[in-house]
């Protein structure tokens, strides 16, 4: 039996450069399961960190019927900040303002505009600071900002540059001065966003009193559904929308998203177990005349089989390996060029995707060569040494 299982490696060392390519077509399909469920676990991951630093034990105070992500210009009076402030289990109440505007210099890519109170916020919105300061309290009202790494990088800023702003609605023109270059964070939204102190962009805009949203912060975790509940009631025509929620919301996107990409990757897969059927049948073809012989000096049908569904079988295991092996070495350099373009978001290999393209490569290979092998299992021996 060991002698009859040494025929595969034979034959793969024979053929090394079709037994290459069709190990590579599984590598590639391995590699690709691997790489985009990672990525995908990798940005549930960020997300849910960079949630939980915005938010912490908070959650957002929005007009009803708008979403966080769509929510823009003056929607809310920050009059009602009073009234959250007033309940006992609210620590702090900071209203934002969006708005949408665009940089002539880079043509008509819109950029959105942040409004921060220089009190309350810390560190421009919960972005640090990379080059330049922090706000102080006497920019509140002034005409200064601060930068995502994004649009820093797209226009060449430093910080004591000055930038000119148009807003999306008429007449709305800024002369910004940069006191500081945030560092990235890995989302698109806020690197491509400029922090503007908060009185400074309501009276550009002419929302004065006005925010978009209010994040709202609570002084002890354990009583954040008691405040909530006393918001919900307190405030009429508006939503409270807490973390878990966003978090659910997220975590189905993000499901559907690994749902796509691990169809995508299979796709992949699929067709590198097609070509490990094709080199099965090819070598079963050319090697017709052996199988006769094995046959004729007592191999049975079973043993014939075994030979050729192991040489698929081995095909899919050194495929798989050297598809985790190519996973490790994209990531890696996946990373070194997101934090060469600025990015903070970093993917890392989880182990049930190398476990599940290992284990798909076993699987695609297996049910590759089951037909080829039959098909060699099934020939006449005097019909087979007379093939060729």
């Amino acid at each position: 039996m060991l002698e009859l299982l040494a025929i595969p490696i034979r034959e793969i060392e024979h053929r090394k450069a079709r037994s290459f390519l069709t190990m590579l077509g599984v590598a590639i399909g391995v590699a690709t399961i691997v790489l985009l469920l990672s990525v995908g676990h990798s940005l549930r991951e960020t997300i849910q960190n960079e949630l939980n630093e915005l938010v912490g034990a908070g959650f957002f105070i929005l007009p009803e019927g708008e979403t966080l992500m769509s929510a823009s210009g003056g929607i809310l009076d920050t009059k009602i900040i009073s009234k959250v402030k007033s309940i006992r289990e609210v620590d702090d109440a900071i209203p934002l303002l969006y708005e949408n505007g665009i940089i002539k210099e880079l043509g008509t890519f819109p950029v959105l505009l942040v409004g921060v109170p220089v009190e309350g916020a810390s560190s421009f919105g919960y972005v640090r600071v990379s080059e330049g300061r922090d706000w102080t309290p006497a920019d509140e009202g002034r005409p200064v900002c601060g930068l995502g790494s994004s649009i820093a990088d797209q226009l060449g800023a430093k910080a004591g540059d000055t930038i000119v702003v148009s807003g999306i609605k008429e007449g709305v023109t800024m002369r910004l001065k940069v006191v500081a270059i945030l560092e990235p964070t890995g989302f698109f939204e806020q690197d491509q966003a400029i922090y503007v102190p908060l009185k400074t962009l309501q009276e550009a805009f002419h929302e004065r009193g006005k925010a978009t949203i209010i994040l709202v912060q609570v002084k002890d975790p354990s009583k954040a559904d008691i405040a909530v509940r006393k918001l919900k009631k307190a405030l009429r025509g508006c939503r409270v929308l807490e973390k878990e929620s966003i978090l659910e919301n997220a975590e189905t996107i993000m499901e559907t998203v690994e749902a796509v990409l691990l169809a995508l990757g299979s796709i992949s897969l699929f067709v590198g177990g097609i070509g490990v059927m094709n080199t099965i049948m090819t070598s079963v073809l050319e090697r017709t005349r052996e199988i006769g012989m094995l046959k004729a000096i007592g191999a049975t049908t079973r043993q014939v089989m075994l030979i050729f569904l192991a040489e698929s079988l081995l095909l899919g295991v050194l495929g798989g390996l050297a598809g985790s092996a190519l996973s490790l070495a994209m990531v890696t350099v996946g990373n070194r060029l997101l934090f060469k373009i600025g990015l903070t978001f970093k993917i890392r290999i989880v182990p049930y995707a190398l476990a599940l393209g290992f284990a798909s490569s076993i699987a695609i290979s297996a049910a590759a060569g089951i037909y080829p092998s039959w098909r060699a299992s099934q020939l006449s021996p005097i019909e087979a040494m007379r093939y060729g």
